[in-house]
């Protein structure tokens, strides 16, 4: 599988473009338009090596209720490419308050005030998941072992999987 070296960024609010440009992300801005579009056009390419969604999605053209949030477009994409990681950001003041299935369809959700903290965490969500890609670790004892754990945990870790 050969997968774009680009990160993709998808939000409504223009600001936030900087805060891309700081994460090596391509900003789609899609306030006032058609995300639907933008959508399908990124289903189409090659697989970014992240995708970054805001969460709510309401300042675009569409009133398709499906594409007003980002965990349903995040779900589009893990069908497409189930290892291309998925990273939501929110305003949402408490992360406690969005229900525990949308935030599982994620990869992880970040809140965006104190989102620059987050920079090296993104970068290395998006280098495990390439590994994870490249290894194509069949069983979870391969997939335990990438992470390189001591050897008296091994099986500890393989037998929660």
């Amino acid at each position: 599988m050969s997968t774009s070296r680009k990160i993709i960024w998808i939000d409504d609010s223009p600001t936030r473009s900087s805060t891309a440009e700081a994460v090596g992300a391509v900003f789609t801005d899609v306030k006032g338009r058609d995300i639907a579009q933008k959508v399908e056009e990124l289903l189409k390419g090659p697989p970014p090596s992240l995708v970054i969604l805001d969460h709510i999605l309401d300042k675009t053209s569409t009133k398709n209720p499906v594409f007003q949030k980002g965990s349903t477009i995040a779900e589009a994409i893990k069908e497409r490419w189930p290892f291309c990681p998925v990273v939501g950001i929110t305003n949402v003041d408490n992360l406690d308050d969005i229900d525990l299935r949308t935030k599982h369809t994620y990869d992880v959700l970040f809140p965006f005030y104190d989102f620059r903290k987050y920079i090296q965490r993104i970068d290395a969500i998006k280098k495990g998941f390439a590994l994870v890609t490249r290894t194509r670790a069949k069983t979870a004892r391969k997939l335990v072992q990438l992470l390189r754990p001591p050897v008296d945990d091994l099986e500890r870790l393989v037998a929660a999987l």
